[in-house]
């Protein structure tokens, strides 16, 4: 259909300029939409549309491109894009290019996530056939406080590891688990909710740091990383700094010397951050998306009393969330 709509446009359109923009447009489309993602499960049900044999979406097979050309990238599409989805179909086509490569393939890929998404990778990966985004069930390893201790037992022949950020730095029965991870080696990282590690010299944000660079002083071989947040570009520019730092490692050694070659300046770090991230919105994808009505709330004396004074006082201090808090 965007095919058509394409060939229209480019049809009626007189500007010659412009025209040949939409030429450019649909070459692009005509790629993406040849572009093979292997072992995707065709009875995977959209949980926002209920459609059926949707995976993936163009926007997604966008995101996957991405993720496997350019190996340290960010999806920072809005809630209810499919970022989860992205992740795992990209880890296909990383084995294949690591293959293909003639690199060492460890067939492990290490998703760092919130205690409450833990639940979400399970279904995504090893959910039944409405559930699960690729066409066979893969081996998981869902880490928790009871299980830790028996660590290496428990992610033996699992192609996914899935933990906290909380339990990252902790120890196993052994060793530190992300000392642990680093010893077996794995092929990628998925930092789910990768804006949460963002302060530096943090315990938890250390052990990510070591997890993401992987053995690289060792190997001078970096593991691919896939970064997924809705909200990564919402947070201050020193928090983006650590991000910066993960996605590119080699350019910037740590958060600092992001901080001293972007100056802080807003600017320049959401042009940089935009060489290694996509940013979408779900109603720009999905033309099924249901536009939120605006819908009038009455208060009463009290409320809206309360709600002045709140306007005034954040008004007066310079709150920047004062719209957040009034809600």
């Amino acid at each position: 259909k965007a095919l058509e709509e394409l060939e229209t446009i480019i049809g009626k359109e007189t500007n010659k300029n412009l025209k040949n923009i939409y030429k450019e447009v649909k070459k692009h489309y005509k790629f993406f939409i040849k572009y093979k993602v292997p072992n995707v499960n065709p009875l995977f049900v959209d949980p926002e549309t209920k459609e059926v044999g949707t995976l993936p979406s163009i926007h997604q097979v966008i995101g996957i491109y991405n993720i496997v050309k350019d190996k340290r990238f960010a999806i920072a599409d809005k809630c209810g894009t499919g970022k989860t989805a992205i992740a795992v179909l990209a880890t296909g086509l990383i084995k294949e290019k690591i293959k293909k490569e003639g690199k060492k393939l460890h067939n492990k890929f290490i998703i760092v996530c919130p205690d409450n998404a833990k639940e979400a990778w399970k279904k995504g990966l090893m959910g039944n056939g409405s559930e699960r985004y690729l066409k066979n069930k893969k081996e998981v390893a869902i880490i928790t406080a009871k299980n830790k201790k028996d660590f290496l037992k428990e992610i033996e022949n699992k192609e996914f590891i899935v933990l906290t950020y909380s339990l990252l730095p902790t120890k196993s029965k052994s060793d530190y688990i992300v000392d642990e991870l680093l010893n077996i080696g794995y092929d990628g990282v998925i930092l789910d909710e990768g804006h949460i590690p963002k302060k530096p010299n943090k315990i938890r944000s250390n052990a990510v740091d070591r997890l993401v660079l992987g053995n690289y002083k060792k190997t001078k071989e970096l593991p691919y990383l896939t970064i997924l947040s809705g909200t990564l570009i919402d947070d201050k520019p020193k928090d983006i700094e650590q991000i910066l730092h993960y996605l590119n490692p080699i350019k910037y050694k740590n958060a600092d010397v992001v901080k001293e070659k972007l100056k802080g300046n807003p600017r320049l770090i959401a042009i940089e951050l935009g060489k290694y991230m996509l940013r979408r919105n779900y109603n720009l994808l999905n033309k099924s998306y249901k536009k939120c009505k605006e819908v009038p709330i009455e208060l009463d004396e009290n409320q809206r009393e309360i709600y002045e004074k709140l306007y005034e006082w954040s008004r007066s201090v310079k709150n920047t969330n004062w719209l957040p808090t009034l809600r």
